[in-house]
């Protein structure tokens, strides 16, 4: 019956998510499941007293959980006190057979090699400077540095930027003064690459004169920035049918919600700040 045997599912995610990846992925999956019949509801949580309600909602409209980051112990043991389904997270470092996993690899993986080619030899991982995606932008870094040490070049820095616009400058200058020769930024999408060409601007770094900067999700307004954004893009339709699929044959359901979807799962989309 329906999706890990029921036709109610629950998304748990953080309250706040900061990459446009996350929350367009997730969006995918609503539609996915809604193209095959399943009803979804959104829980944000919050790390209080509010996320014990997953539970009791979960219960009562007799759905499975899906959490997209892990969740605490506390709750995970909530939720098993409480005879509900619940998944393992969708985004995870255990397993590379993940669709939701391996393509943040893919996408951190292919900045990286974009900037190694064109010559840059200092990077620089970029993230908001966020307590709710800490554990998603330490998964991106640590795959940053995979990439670096798979290419020959040497380990990645990473670097969190306030949400404070009036801050940014401050921290890309702080990180100059640390890291004079930095020449390459891979962010972890394209909002935090146009903060991090204007914090180099303010600090006398030009794009791409003097660094390249590359981002993720290949946003349509990325192309009329100055200088136009360099990004890698995901094919989301497929990632989440694909995802989806993963999970109900990783938990014993003889059910394919992949969805006919062209092209591949990254692609890069070259512009000209990196």
């Amino acid at each position: 019956m329906g999706f890990l045997g029921t036709d109610m599912v629950i998304i748990a995610h953080p309250s706040e998510l900061n990459d446009t990846t996350s929350r367009d992925s997730i969006c995918a999956i609503r539609r996915a499941l809604g193209a095959a019949n399943i009803k979804t509801l959104i829980f944000p949580l919050t790390g209080e007293a509010y996320d014990a309600g997953l539970a009791d909602t979960a219960s009562k409209l007799d759905a499975a959980v899906i959490p997209f980051l892990q969740l605490s112990d506390e709750l995970q043991s909530t939720l098993t006190d409480a005879d509900v389904t619940c998944t393992e997270p969708m985004v995870s470092n255990q397993d590379m057979n993940n669709p939701m996993v391996s393509v943040r690899y893919s996408l951190v993986r292919a900045q990286v090699t974009r900037l190694v080619e064109r010559g840059k030899r200092s990077i620089i991982y970029v993230n908001w400077n966020s307590p709710n995606s800490h554990s998603l932008t330490q998964l991106h870094f640590f795959y940053a540095q995979m990439t670096c040490q798979e290419l020959g070049t040497a380990a990645p820095k990473q670097l969190e930027l306030s949400t404070d616009p009036q801050q940014i400058p401050t921290d890309i200058l702080n990180l100059l003064r640390q890291v004079p020769n930095a020449d390459g930024f891979a962010c972890m999408d394209d909002q935090i690459a146009m903060a991090t060409i204007y914090g180099l601007r303010q600090c006398g770094r030009m794009v791409p004169q003097d660094a390249a900067v590359i981002g993720i999700d290949a946003l349509p307004e990325g192309e009329f920035f100055n200088p136009p954004i360099t990004s890698a893009s995901v094919n989301r339709k497929l990632l989440a049918s694909s995802t989806l699929t993963y999970l109900a044959k990783k938990y014993g359901l003889d059910i394919d919600l992949t969805l006919d979807s062209d092209g591949s799962l990254v692609e890069l989309v070259a512009r000209q700040s990196a």
